[in-house]
């Protein structure tokens, strides 16, 4: 946990009563347990979605079907702009 062993942990708790007192402490220690689930439960959320999009990812280079490959779309976003920018071109000597 943490690189935390046993007699850190309670080090940490020995220390916590004292400065927190020990009517405070186990507030804090539920307040900091449910903080810690609600972060394990965003991190899942995360990384299942990250998960997902390699599934995603992985699926489509799988089954290329009938897309463009890389270089094609390429070629045709670069042939797009230069006729943009003849169009551009031949409106500036208009």
């Amino acid at each position: 946990m943490f690189g935390i062993g046993i007699p850190e942990l309670l080090l940490i708790m020995v220390i916590g009563l004292f400065i927190i007192g020990p009517e405070k402490l186990p507030d804090i220690a539920k307040t900091l347990g449910k903080t810690l689930a609600e972060f394990k439960k965003v991190v899942d959320g995360v990384k299942g979605s990250i998960e997902e999009e390699q599934a995603n990812i992985e699926k489509s280079i799988e089954t290329p079907g009938d897309s463009m490959s890389l270089k094609e779309k390429s070629d045709a976003l670069t042939k797009e702009y230069e006729n943009t920018g003849e169009e551009t071109e031949e409106g500036r000597k208009k």
